[in-house]
């Protein structure tokens, strides 16, 4: 009985710091995208209008399908999630591919967490949120994370890379960022870290991707968009006990 208990408590322990996976699309099928919606509140995917991305069927070097913007010339366009029963989000990430070998100005991609203001989610228009940058701008390639000072990178051309941005809300009224930008295959590239208090400790919101883009310097694709988010840990320990009982009363 001792070492019952001792299970289920560690077990619950454990589960509290635990995320929840919640979405994820690989832009395989249209209706992969249902849960994802655009700045006006529609499948994103399927868009003809600047703004949401589109699900792009995929070059050669892809293999599969993938989610670009929208439009000719300087366009952004995003994706997002609605927000969870009020528990924050604990991790957004995506794989990215920037195709040729130059960079235009402010070119790039992201992903972001408690977008308080999604149609505003842009180059100008980044407030109220938590974002994971990788961009093209001052003449170099730049890691650029909510709260922590730019990180130039070197990126190989045409290689896919993994954005995942990470928020820690184990600290009342303060949250901690880890940005990781990882090779896909080969390892990671650079990370950065922030930790926000105060009014700056963002909860609710969004999560969701963005590209900014336009023609004549390559097309960037994403692809395997995934967000979890951080339960509220009494949640996570309750059931989990009681997970844990039912299978012992079931065993006895």
């Amino acid at each position: 009985m001792r070492s019952l208990l001792v299970s289920i408590l560690s077990v619950a322990l454990l589960a509290g710091f635990a995320s929840a996976a919640l979405y994820t699309d690989d832009f395989n099928s249209y209706s992969d995208g249902t849960d994802l919606t655009g700045g006006l509140s529609v499948p994103s995917w399927e868009a003809t209008n600047s703004g949401p991305l589109e699900k792009r069927v995929g070059p050669p070097w892809v293999g599969q399908d993938v989610a670009a913007r929208i439009g000719d010339g300087y366009s952004g366009s995003w994706a997002n999630v609605a927000p969870h029963a009020g528990e924050p989000y604990a991790t957004v990430k995506v794989d990215f591919y920037k195709d040729g070998s130059s960079w235009g100005n402010t070119q790039g991609a992201w992903v972001f967490l408690n977008a308080q203001l999604v149609p505003y989610v842009g180059n100008y228009g980044d407030e109220d949120l938590y974002l994971a940058k990788l961009a093209n701008f001052q003449c170099r390639t730049q890691m650029v994370l909510t709260g922590a000072t730019y990180r130039k990178v070197s990126l190989s051309a045409s290689t896919w890379y993994e954005l995942k941005l990470e928020a820690d809300y184990t600290t009342a009224s303060m949250v901690t960022l880890t940005y990781t930008l990882t090779e896909i295959g080969v390892g990671q590239v650079g990370q950065s870290t922030a930790a926000l208090t105060g009014p700056d400790a963002l909860s609710g919101g969004y999560a969701g991707m963005y590209i900014c883009s336009y023609g004549g310097w390559g097309e960037i694709y994403l692809d395997n968009f995934s967000v979890d988010y951080f339960p509220e840990p009494v949640t996570l320990t309750v059931l989990s006990i009681g997970g844990i009982l039912a299978l012992w009363r079931r065993r006895r």
